[in-house]
């Protein structure tokens, strides 16, 4: 759904559908705690890589 306009809700863009407000639903997801690094290819160029940073919390990289 997307935003219908100022103060009209959201609308579905493939039926129509309208919503007065937003509608939280939770989403199993199988994640864990602690921070996520992108691909180098996605990494800026000032970017540290996270392994390097010293951390408190796990970090998982992504490649």
């Amino acid at each position: 759904m997307g935003s219908a306009g100022r103060n009209q809700g959201y609308r579905c863009r493939d039926c129509g559908t309208n919503a007065p407000g937003k509608t939280e639903a939770q989403i199993d997801r199988d994640l864990e705690r602690g921070w996520y690094e992108v691909p180098p290819c996605a990494r800026r160029h000032i970017a540290k890589p996270l392994v390097r940073g010293g951390f408190d919390a796990p970090t998982h990289p992504e490649r």
